[in-house]
């Protein structure tokens, strides 16, 4: 009788995992585009309450996705070479303005260096670390250091709280926790953030450590093999300077008409043109005729669509109309749209539902910049 008490929730977690990262996803964007325009004080200051509230939502949905996805992959990680200037670089992007809406000081210091991991995977992770930290830090700062030996790179994420209790720590003192060793109290807040990211960790055979401290926070240790040197590897200084915003075309498909208005408001108002529909037929049409037939700089799919279409069948097209591989970054709530990478030989950035503002605008800030 318990099994199956425990199946039915886990079906109605599922089930809510799925349905409710679209709204809190629009939500999100609206709220941030409300933020870019309101001007005096008192109703900036409520807005941004309602960020930090409707952050917290995503945090909880992202947990149960974030559980959810690591428990149903069958495919092994792609451990890949990743430039973790890059990778710091986007964290930047993504974090410091919301530290800066609590107050808090957020520094990510700069590594030249470069590892072996997954190329979606440890950006997720290195989210999932920061976000964490940044979400149960009420004063204070939020710090990212990188300290690298022989073999090893060590990521520190430092913050100024919480601190956590003997309990919670204990969990982290081995390389996997088992199921039946979690305390519900242990999945509250802080400590449910890094037993995911030590999911993650378990999948790709890195190492997270915990620890804290009475007046000195809590510290998370992530570490990384490095990647073999080479002759032929290019210097991660040589970055090209991003484009400004503004100089940018984006297509944007999205049948959802909330999601499409609250997306595109916000692109509109970092700068962007935007461009789109509900389809990839509706979005080619809307660029030819309204953006005089012009290439896009970069394609926003949602992943699932009307009429059995799906992120990859709008990248086909795109990409055949303009006779071009243009670079796309995919939204979905659906976990395995990572795999559909690998089915189809296709490369493309990935944004998990709920997304708050700030990563969707570091991604593409980083796709633009990374384009050929």
């Amino acid at each position: 009788m318990k099994q199956k008490s425990e199946v039915e929730i886990s079906q109605i977690l599922a089930a809510a995992a799925h349905d409710m990262p679209q709204p809190i996803y629009s939500l999100n964007l609206l709220l941030a585009a409300l933020a870019g325009r309101v001007e005096d004080t008192d109703s900036a200051a409520l807005v941004n309450s309602a960020q930090i509230s409707a952050d917290g939502v995503s945090g909880a949905i992202e947990a149960i996705l974030s559980i959810s996805a690591m428990r149903a992959a069958e495919a092994e990680p792609d451990m890949v070479k990743l430039d973790i200037a890059v990778l710091l670089d986007h964290c930047r992007d993504q974090f410091a303005g919301q530290a800066a809406n609590k107050g808090l000081e957020f520094r990510a210091d700069s590594c030249a260096l470069r590892v072996r991991s997954d190329r979606l995977l440890l950006p997720r992770l290195l989210d999932n670390l920061i976000s964490n930290a940044v979400r149960h830090t009420d004063k204070g700062h939020v710090l990212v250091e990188c300290r690298a030996t022989k073999e090893m790179l060590r990521i520190g994420i430092f913050n100024s709280g919480p601190i956590l209790d003997e309990q919670t720590l204990a969990l982290f003192s081995s390389p996997k926790m088992s199921d039946t060793s979690l305390s519900p109290s242990a999945w509250r807040g802080f400590a449910l953030g890094l037993s995911i990211a030590q999911e993650i960790c378990a999948l790709l055979g890195h190492t997270l450590s915990v620890s804290s401290e009475p007046g000195r926070g809590t510290a998370a240790w992530l570490e990384v093999g490095l990647a073999a040197r080479s002759a032929t590897t290019e210097s991660s200084a040589e970055v090209a300077a991003p484009a400004p915003e503004s100089e940018a075309m984006i297509a944007l498909v999205e049948d959802d008409p909330d999601v499409y208005f609250a997306t595109s408001e916000l692109l509109i108002g970092w700068g962007y043109q935007v461009f789109g529909g509900a389809s990839a037929e509706a979005a080619i049409e809307d660029c030819m005729a309204n953006a005089g037939g012009r290439c896009p700089d970069l394609l926003l799919s949602d992943f699932k669509l009307p009429n059995a279409q799906t992120a990859i069948d709008v990248i086909m097209g795109f990409n055949r109309h303009f006779d071009s591989k243009i670079p796309t970054i995919v939204v979905s709530g659906d976990p395995s749209a990572a795999l559909d990478v690998a089915v189809e030989g296709l490369e493309f950035e990935i944004l998990q539902k709920p997304i708050r503002a700030e990563k969707m605008r570091a991604l593409v800030r980083y796709a633009l910049e990374n384009s050929s």
